[in-house]
């Protein structure tokens, strides 16, 4: 099961806390694209 359009941490929190591992929206979309420009601030430093 994929929870979609979430939009905010709290549904990324509640989806977890009922057993859901898959989630889609705008969140999601916005952690990891955080999660790779960190990367590639990592990777320009070393």
């Amino acid at each position: 099961m994929i929870l979609c359009r979430c939009d905010t941490k709290e549904s990324i929190e509640w989806g977890q806390m009922v057993g859901i591992r898959l989630f889609q929206g705008r969140i999601v979309e916005t952690l990891l694209e955080s999660t790779a420009n960190a990367g590639r601030q990592v990777g320009v430093a070393s």
